[in-house]
């Protein structure tokens, strides 16, 4: 019942709703990596990926998307099968903020959350959060950032290779959204009446809410900085350098506050793919 609790408490200035979402992320990550993506996200390694930029970044697009996929089918199955049955996770087929929804048992949207995924060659274009801060519910919407890289596994006595998470974390859209617009104003942009985000050149920031133009360089170190804001600028410098840190990088994850977990076999390693 701590999800459940944490729900009602929300509003009331008791928000352990952060932590108990963020509870989640290890099992998350260890369980999509040990069954999920070995069993139905997996390839050979002689099976070949896209090389032209725009096939390749329509393929990165789609296996990104099955990733969201699989973690809120997960989702949806640690609540039934766990402490809050009572809970309902659906995808959004709604024309609003959010890949998914927990709803209650009436069925009532209680929480909307949108998953981003950070690959670790196309981190800058991905991930963008954009969402107008007006339309930024703070006790309702969510983010979930997972870090993933290609890597080799020993599946069934066969090698194969995976998508697998290095890391994952459950922010509050709100924290994200306050620093972005931050350092909006502090590089020289602005915003209209609507809130969409102009350039110092008065057109639309096309670069606005891209995960490395979240927080304002002289804003980093910071010590109102959001705690969880801090987790996430450190997941994103070292899923940039994840290709040459390799799976070895998993403890600074750990240590960084991020949720981690073990792969599947202990023969994991980063692959070289040009995904």
């Amino acid at each position: 019942m701590l999800i459940t609790n944490a729900l009602m408490l929300r509003r009331l200035g008791a928000n352990t709703l952060p932590d108990q979402l963020d509870a989640l992320s290890d099992a998350l990550v260890s369980r999509f990596n040990s069954d999920v993506a070995p069993e139905l996200l997996s390839r050979l390694p002689t099976e070949t990926l896209p090389t032209a930029a725009r096939n390749l970044s329509a393929f990165r697009s789609r296996v990104s998307a099955l990733i969201e996929y699989s973690l809120i089918n997960l989702l949806a199955g640690f609540f039934k099968s766990g402490d809050a049955p009572e809970l309902h996770v659906t995808h959004n087929v709604t024309n609003q903020f959010g890949d998914f929804f927990i709803r209650n048992s009436d069925w009532v949207p209680e929480l909307r959350l949108d998953v981003k995924t950070l690959h670790d060659e196309s981190a800058e274009a991905s991930a963008r959060f954009d969402l107008p801060i007006g339309e930024v519910s703070p006790h309702d919407d969510y983010l979930l950032y997972v870090s993933w890289q290609w890597s080799t596994i020993r599946h069934d006595d066969t090698t194969l290779m995976i998508p697998a998470l290095l890391g994952a974390l459950f922010i509050p859209a709100i924290e994200v959204a306050k620093e972005r617009d931050l350092r909006q104003v502090l590089a020289g942009g602005s915003f209209d009446s609507d809130g969409i985000a102009l350039a110092q050149s008065g057109n639309k920031d096309s670069n606005f809410g891209k995960v490395n133009r979240l927080v304002h360089a002289t804003r980093r170190d910071a010590d109102d900085l959001s705690p969880r804001v801090k987790k996430l600028l450190r997941m994103i410098d070292i899923q940039e350098r994840a290709d040459e840190l390799g799976q070895a990088d998993r403890a600074t994850l750990t240590a960084a506050g991020v949720a981690t977990s073990d792969m599947p076999s202990p023969e994991v390693t980063a692959s070289t793919d040009e995904a």
